[in-house]
């Protein structure tokens, strides 16, 4: 089974506990994402475990393509219908990771975010383009407004989604 792995740029990813997340209850993986490291896809890094993450056991999700999942070590008997869940959310929210992945958007406010430390809102806020955009982006009251407002005027890359 194919993995990759990369101490180093692991460390500079930020991560989610998947009991701390607020936008989304029950989500039965943590995982580490940040902005593009290398010449490789959008992806981030999921464990299975809710409650701690630990960089030498994490797998690797593309969120482009096939969405190509490969589970860490521990993760290989992972249930059809957990990977489904995590899939669901990343496809709910990739308008955060894409921007995040370009740096249109810091990791560290899309953390605050999905732990409820800020709103929507404010996490509109912090996007690069906001200050061009901000009257309409002010109406704007769900992630899947998000998405639609930056597909139609072609603010984020969504690699293909």
């Amino acid at each position: 089974m194919k993995r990759y792995t990369n101490p180093d740029t692991i460390m500079c990813m930020s991560n989610v506990r998947g009991n701390k997340v607020r936008v989304q209850k029950n989500l039965p993986f943590s995982f580490y994402f940040s902005a593009s490291q290398g010449d490789h896809s959008i992806r981030v890094k999921p464990m299975f475990n809710p409650s701690k993450l630990k960089d030498d056991l994490v797998g690797t999700l593309k969120l482009c393509d096939d969405w190509e999942y490969i589970p860490g070590p521990d993760d290989s008997s992972v249930s059809e219908k957990d990977v489904a869940k995590m899939k669901k959310f990343f496809h709910t929210y990739l308008v955060l990771f894409a921007a995040t992945w370009d740096r249109q958007l810091a990791d560290g406010d899309v953390y605050d975010y999905l732990v409820g430390d800020i709103t929507l809102p404010e996490l509109i806020e912090t996007f690069d383009f906001y200050g061009d955009y901000q009257e309409e982006l002010d109406d704007i009251t769900s992630v899947a407004e998000l998405e639609d407002f930056c597909r139609k005027n072609n603010l984020v890359n969504l690699y293909g989604n």
